[in-house]
């Protein structure tokens, strides 16, 4: 009973206190990178670091770039041969269907670029290893995972901080700006070291006298994400979740996994009070997407590819004011993937 009060009233003392206080959002500046909705997803980062490891590229500063991104990875050969001449090949599939981010390659080296913003390093490294191994037999190879996050260490794979090398690269790096790729460069990277956070002494002093109900705050906000997955398990019979702490920036997640494999129907927390939903197949895109979209619907969800993931999100616009309605969504959905599985991939999965 006493530990049931004390519970109450700082739930009480934590309302008073957001109440009371104005969470404003800490100035970000503006740039290319954070204007689209989707904001860190792989694909447009790989697309623009391909233009900054081409030869053709028209920004000034590659060699020097290519030197800090790589110089601690492969040997000075391979980086001199690269810098030299060097092409760019995105979203290139295996022999198997299962894609690789980027390849930067010439006539005697290749390296492999697998990026991971926010999401997990969970694809077939192996497959990658073993198709460009078999198909450039003369080449020697080099594999690179390039992370937001430290990833456990992978066999054959060299781990790359974003962060930092793009730290390292604003700050050793200077800018001729004589053409209008320097600019948008600069914003790229500025975007991707993340060092364009602006706390006034104010905000700052706000912090530190509060940090305390902060952190009872945040605790209390993970027990809330864990009951609901507890809840929504239990009740949809879903085979595991898993709570993404970092969605992109500014969300919450939670992954619902129906079957034991990847495929996930996704509840996430919106920063401005709603809820959305995300679907995930882990199918190929070119032989699935279609007869998974008319399931999954049209009308609610845009389709996207992933790799060779089949990827769905609602339309811009659409959102859930109440965290009720959210998982009734996800619970359709989960209904749905138990369907199309049933219907389309029985003879692979235990149901």
């Amino acid at each position: 009973m006493l530990q049931r009060n004390y519970k109450t009233m700082q739930i009480f003392e934590l309302q008073d206190f957001f109440e009371k206080n104005d969470f404003r959002k800490i100035k970000i500046e503006d740039n290319f990178f954070n204007l689209g909705s989707r904001k860190f997803y792989e694909n447009p980062f790989t697309e623009v670091l391909s233009y900054l490891l081409d030869s053709e590229t028209q920004f000034s500063g590659r060699k020097e770039f290519i030197e800090t991104l790589l110089k601690e990875c492969i040997s000075e050969e391979a980086l001199n041969s690269l810098i030299e001449f060097g092409k760019v090949s995105a979203q290139t599939a295996t022999l198997n269907g299962n894609f690789m981010d980027l390849l930067f390659y010439n006539n005697t080296h290749i390296v492999v670029f697998e990026n991971k913003i926010f999401h997990s390093a969970n694809n077939p490294f192996d497959d990658y290893v073993t198709d460009i191994k078999k198909r450039y037999s003369r080449h020697q190879h080099h594999f690179v995972l390039l992370s937001y996050k430290k990833e456990a260490s992978l066999e054959n794979w060299h781990y790359i901080s974003i962060q930092e090398k793009f730290r390292k690269f604003n700050k050793t790096y200077i800018y001729k700006f004589k053409n209008k790729w320097d600019y948008f460069i600069q914003d790229f990277i500025s975007h991707f070291s993340n060092n364009n956070i602006f706390m006034n002494p104010e905000e700052k002093k706000f912090y530190e006298e509060h940090f305390a109900k902060i952190i009872s705050a945040s605790n209390n906000l993970n027990n809330f994400l864990l009951d609901i997955a507890n809840s929504f398990v239990e009740i949809a019979k879903v085979k595991r979740f898993e709570i993404d702490g970092k969605w992109n920036l500014e969300t919450k997640a939670i992954r619902f996994y129906p079957f034991n494999d990847k495929s996930n129907v996704v509840l996430i927390f919106n920063l401005d009070g709603t809820f959305s939903t995300s679907v995930y197949y882990y199918k190929d895109f070119i032989k699935c997407n279609d007869f998974i979209y008319n399931e999954v619907g049209k009308d609610l969800y845009q389709s996207w590819q992933e790799q060779s993931i089949c990827c769905f999100t609602l339309h811009d616009g659409i959102s859930y004011r109440s965290l009720e309605e959210a998982l009734g969504e996800c619970g359709k959905q989960t209904t749905i993937m138990r369907k199309i599985y049933k219907e389309k991939f029985s003879d692979i999965i235990d149901l």
